[in-house]
């Protein structure tokens, strides 16, 4: 599975700015989020859009990848430094402003691609929720207890 990266470095918005608008596209395919980029109200769209516009270039040149086949598998938002300013307030104090930035990661990947490993996904999955400890297996105590009655028995230990 090929999958293809494109990143923005020093965006000056603020990652909490950045992250509705992601989570908007996430898991779309290319066109989908395009158009949703497109007409959205939001600072952080226009920037976003050019990401995904690079990504696709960078799918089309370098692996030789359709357009209407890709898909965003994933999206990172993380924080990028801050600008430290300072306003000044009344009686000689002064204030701190934070410019906060952001850098963004976007990953592609062919729908093609996710139909072949789909199967073979969903079989870890099962193998995964059939080994979990949520619930008891055969022949086991349930060891959950409720963080209430661990209150009460250690007030009632100490009341005696």
């Amino acid at each position: 599975m090929e999958v293809v990266k494109a990143q923005i470095k020093y965006l000056r918005k603020s990652p909490s700015k950045v992250g509705p608008v992601v989570r908007q596209i996430k898991g779309r395919t290319v066109n989908e989020a395009l158009s949703y980029l497109k007409f959205m109200g939001k600072g952080s769209a226009k920037p976003l859009f050019k990401l995904v516009e690079s990504a696709v270039a960078n799918a089309e040149n370098n692996f030789n990848l359709k357009r209407e086949n890709l898909k965003i598998l994933k999206i990172e938002v993380l924080k990028g430094p801050m600008l430290k300013r300072w306003r000044p307030r009344s009686r000689g104090m002064a204030h701190p402003i934070l410019k906060k930035s952001s850098h963004i990661k976007i990953y592609l990947t062919s729908v093609e691609d996710l139909k072949k490993k789909a199967p073979a996904a969903r079989k870890g999955e099962i193998a995964k929720l059939s080994l979990s400890k949520e619930a008891p297996q055969k022949g086991q105590k349930d060891t959950f207890k409720p963080k209430k009655e661990e209150k009460n028995k250690k007030e009632a230990k100490s009341g005696s």
